[in-house]
């Protein structure tokens, strides 16, 4: 079985809604598009943000081939259903927050390893300043 790439259709069928019902989509979405805002301050996806409108946002936008970031559709669904359709005890509640929280972890720590292996490439000291001198005198 392919794994659904729309991260529409596989967040939906996660929840256990068919991928051709429409009638939640306007609040999954909602959801969906709350949690990915997080993303910008992990540093993941593009700068502006990801705002996904329909069926045809793919995880490829988001991943690339990066395979360490598969975890980020785990992460969206739990992210997605402690909103949408939250577990009825709290000691359910108690493990989905934990496996957001732990998930948000690897995936900043993913980016800092990321940031820390360019930064070395490029040979750039992201806190020394860097001065532009402008010539002249």
């Amino acid at each position: 079985m392919a794994v659904e790439q729309s991260i529409l259709k596989s967040t939906k069928a996660n929840l256990g809604i068919g991928v051709d019902d429409t009638s939640f989509d306007t609040e999954v979405l909602t959801f969906i598009n709350g949690a990915l805002s997080d993303l910008v301050d992990f540093g993941i996806g593009p700068d502006s943000g990801f705002e996904v409108t329909g069926n045809d946002e793919e995880w490829v936008a988001l991943t690339g081939d990066n395979l360490d970031l598969n975890r980020l559709r785990t992460w969206l669904y739990l992210k997605v259903r402690m909103v949408f359709d939250p577990p009825q005890t709290s000691f359910l509640q108690d493990a989905f927050q934990q496996q957001i929280d732990e998930a948000s972890w690897r995936m900043i720590n993913h980016q800092d390893r990321e940031r820390r292996r360019l930064s070395a490439l490029t040979d750039v000291d992201d806190d020394e300043p860097i001065i532009l001198d402008g010539g002249g005198a």
